[in-house]
């Protein structure tokens, strides 16, 4: 009839009871609370009303009231710095001014906001279900994650944190420009290099864009997305990479590895324009010059002066000798392909003395100093010098009041099948020339012999051999020797020819006996060959006050006496060539 016989709340667990109730018709009716409202009930009827029929000793359960409350759904439009299409830690900056839209299940428009300062966007008050949310890019700016976002949200719920990531792109470019000094640094005036291949890549190697560099050198890839790229830098013909990443300033360095061809990664955020990808390169240049006595005493290299050939020069880069070479007939030096900067050119100075260095830019002057046991030139090698059209290499002359001479040579002779050879040992080698050896035959110096200037290695104590014209074996001979620089050198006794003798003594299955004439304490070692072609050295074995020795490679030495008796093993062999060498 309308009148309230009870009331109750719920418990905590919404659950509600009455108890000690007549018999009879009933109707429950619920109260929402303040910001619920209500779905339905139990009975389908109204959501706030259930109609109960109880009878005598009953119980009538089930009686439910479904309510809810209101849901909010929240987020912000954030700049994406590196343009990865991921919330990162950096992408903490809101877009203003972006409109963002609430749509239902039927696509139909359920709010619209537009962000402010923070980028933040919020729709209240809303019904729990599924909604899709749509974002307009703003004016400049592009997106990196997708413009529509689906959410689904329960009664009361506060759905937060729905980002929509936008990015401005960026520009990547600056200069492609010839290190003239080889520092690794864009110094004034050093050219850029126009009609310059540049290619963009990405992270994976596969290229995004290309371009050519102007008559600056200069370029640019506009409106790129931010991220990681590869720059790619096609050398001219004749270039390659200077000094990578030198100095403090990112915007003057080269930032092309030598090593690859390639930059390290670039990196572009939300509308930069990085200006520091530059690329530097270098024509490899010549080094070149003369080493001379300055007879004429005004020094620089005259006609008249005396050349100092075979010379060793060594070219170092870094601290580090990175090249060398000698003197030719004329005591020309040149290294090639030479990387431009600063570098040092030293010659062994041997105790010889250098003219000094006169104030002049005379290529043919003197540039070298005493730097202890070398006389160096320290020079600053530009881009093509040498190679490119109006850049000649200065001239790095070595100047020298005198030069040392070789303070000892030994010499034998000795006759083979094919005539006498000279065996000659230097000491103190300096390097500046041939080697003449004449024999005192028929009252007169005649040249028997010559070590070329370019054989003669310039340097410490070292061994030659050449083939000598008219000696004849088992003849003896006076010899004067005209050292590298020109030094005499007599020797007080004739020199005799050695012979060397050679019979297959006794032949049986498994060794061949070897008898030749030998000079005491010298060492010997045995040779063969089945082709008079290649030879190698052959296992041996050699009698001792205990009995032959075990076979072996290793030289050996005569004992006293004038013949030495050998075997080596007949390995099968119906045919062989054998040679004797005496080692030392």
């Amino acid at each position: 009839n309308g009148v309230t016989v009870a009331t109750t709340t719920t418990m905590s667990d919404g659950r509600y009871i009455f108890t000690h109730v007549m018999p009879g018709d009933y109707v429950v009716v619920q109260t929402d609370l303040s910001g619920w409202f209500s779905t339905m009930d139990s009975d389908g009827g109204d959501a706030n009303r259930i109609a109960v029929l109880l009878p005598s000793g009953g119980y009538s359960t089930g009686n439910n009231f479904l309510d809810y409350t209101l849901a909010t759904i929240s987020g912000k439009v954030l700049v994406d710095i590196n343009g990865n299409g991921q919330v990162n830690a950096e992408d903490v900056g809101g877009i203003s001014g972006v409109t963002v839209k609430l749509l239902d299940t039927n696509n139909n428009q359920m709010g619209q906001y537009v962000t402010g300062t923070d980028g933040a966007f919020t729709f209240a008050n809303l019904l729990p279900g599924s909604y899709t949310l749509v974002e307009t890019d703003p004016a400049g700016y592009v997106s990196t994650s997708a413009n529509q976002l689906s959410v689904t949200v329960t009664s009361g719920q506060e759905s937060r944190g729905h980002a929509f990531l936008d990015t401005r792109n960026g520009d990547i470019g600056d200069r492609v420009w010839e290190d003239l000094n080889g520092n690794g640094v864009q110094d004034h005036g050093e050219p850029g290099l126009s009609n310059v291949v540049v290619r963009l890549l990405d992270v994976h190697g596969v290229e995004v864009a290309t371009t050519l560099t102007d008559t600056n050198g200069m370029y640019l890839f506009s409106g790129r997305l931010p991220g990681a790229y590869v720059l790619d830098v096609a050398a001219p013909a004749g270039y390659v990479p200077t000094r990578y990443q030198q100095g403090d300033d990112p915007a003057l360095d080269n930032d092309i590895n030598p090593l690859t061809g390639l930059s390290d990664l670039v990196m572009l955020t939300a509308g930069q324009t990085n200006l520091t990808a530059d690329a530097g390169f270098v024509v490899p240049a010549v080094v070149r010059g003369y080493a001379f006595i300055d007879t004429v005493s005004d020094l620089l290299r005259d006609t008249g002066d005396t050349t100092v050939t075979n010379l060793p020069v060594h070219l170092m880069v870094d601290g580090v000798v990175v090249a060398s070479t000698n003197t030719d007939a004329s005591g020309y030096y040149e290294f090639g392909a030479v990387p431009p900067g600063v570098v040092s050119v030293l010659v062994p100075r041997m105790g010889s003395k250098l003219v000094g260095v006169p104030n002049t830019d005379d290529e043919r002057r003197n540039r070298a100093v005493d730097a202890g046991e070398d006389a160096v030139i320290v020079h600053t090698v530009l881009s093509g010098a040498g190679v490119l059209d109006g850049r000649p290499s200065e001239m790095l002359n070595f100047g020298f009041e005198n030069h040392p001479l070789s303070t000892a040579i030994d010499i034998r002779l000795y006759a083979t099948p094919d005539g006498v050879m000279i065996q000659l040992w230097t000491v103190n080698e300096a390097g500046c020339g041939d080697i003449v050896i004449y024999a005192w035959i028929d009252d007169d110096w005649v040249e028997v012999g010559r070590v070329p200037a370019w054989l003669v290695v310039g340097e410490g104590a070292n061994a030659y051999t050449v083939a000598a014209n008219g000696l004849a074996a088992g003849g003896a001979y006076y010899l004067r020797v005209i050292d590298e620089v020109g030094n005499e050198h007599l020797s007080l006794m004739p020199v005799a020819v050695g012979t060397l003798e050679v019979d297959a003594v006794r032949l049986d299955l498994q060794h061949v006996t070897l008898r030749f004439n030998t000079e005491p304490g010298r060492r010997y070692k045995v040779e063969v060959s089945a082709d008079l072609v290649t030879w190698r050295t052959e296992w041996v074995s050699v009698p001792t006050a205990k009995g032959w020795t075990q076979f072996d490679a290793k030289q050996f030495t005569a004992g006293p006496g004038t013949h030495t008796e050998v075997r080596v093993p007949r390995n099968g062999r119906s045919r062989a060539f054998f040679r004797i060498r005496c080692v030392e």
